[in-house]
């Protein structure tokens, strides 16, 4: 919940801020917002309740889920429900985050595998071949926020989806249109990412991030070539934005 709230009270900052200055589109900034962060809103509430009432089992927990995805337009039974929130299906929340409420999408890998001692998977590891898919899609733009300023993000649309064509997704989206293979990719990442940052794995992390995403939303179609080397990437037990109780005392185990 702190985590939806930051986030949203920084994106109403840049509101009020820009509003103040004279910005002229204060009508379709608040009405973005308002859909934006309703959508985040309604996805937490629902998470909360069938988090606090799962059983033994989690099968409310998973059932619970399937409410969420098809908010989202899927039609999936229960377990595809989960594994979705598990690995993505949020593109749209911001430039350079891909997930929901301010958590990437490795961190919501970290919950439900935390949830239901069950390892995750992600696409980008069972899979080796990664190929753009536009089809449908009409060009526009959506409101970011962005180092104090609001920013007219340019982007393909579909399916009320949107694909940014700016910031760390966007220059992704530019490997993709030369690079298939997974491996490839990750050089590439990793070559552009030593040339501006002092922590390069952050940063290809977070583009695997968006790429897994991307995948669930249809931008990227996944495949497995054997005669192609594939990519080892699994979930963390820990990551920077989820850290489990070390303190037996107070432990869910202790409790069972």
């Amino acid at each position: 919940g702190l985590t939806l709230t930051h986030s949203s009270a920084r994106e109403i900052a840049y509101i009020i801020k820009a509003i103040d200055e004279g910005y002229g589109k204060a009508d379709e900034l608040k009405a973005f917002f308002q859909e934006s962060h309703s959508e985040r809103v309604n996805q937490h509430i629902r998470f909360a309740q069938f988090w606090y009432k799962a059983n033994g089992l989690f099968t409310d927990l998973k059932e619970h889920t399937s409410t969420i995805a098809a908010d989202a337009g899927l039609t999936l039974d229960s377990d595809e429900a989960f594994q979705w929130l598990g690995t993505g299906g949020f593109v749209n929340d911001g430039i350079n985050l891909a997930g929901i409420g301010g958590y990437n999408v490795s961190a919501v890998k970290t919950i439900t595998q935390t949830i239901l001692k069950d390892k995750s998977t992600w696409l980008v590891g069972t899979n080796n071949v990664f190929e753009l898919d536009a089809a449908g899609s009409d060009f526009g733009t959506f409101f970011g926020f962005h180092e104090g300023r609001i920013v007219e993000v340019p982007c393909v649309k579909r399916g009320g989806h949107n694909l940014p064509l700016i910031g760390a997704i966007g220059h992704l989206v530019e490997i993709l249109d030369s690079e298939t293979h997974i491996v490839k990719i990750k050089d590439r990442l990793w070559a552009e990412a030593a040339k501006f940052s002092q922590n390069p794995q952050n940063e290809v992390s977070a583009a695997l991030d968006f790429l897994e995403a991307m995948v669930h939303e249809g931008w990227v179609k996944a495949s497995h070539n054997p005669d192609l080397e594939s990519m080892s990437y699994e979930t963390q037990e820990q990551s920077p934005f989820i850290r489990s109780n070390n303190d037996e005392e107070f432990s869910m185990e202790s409790e069972n």
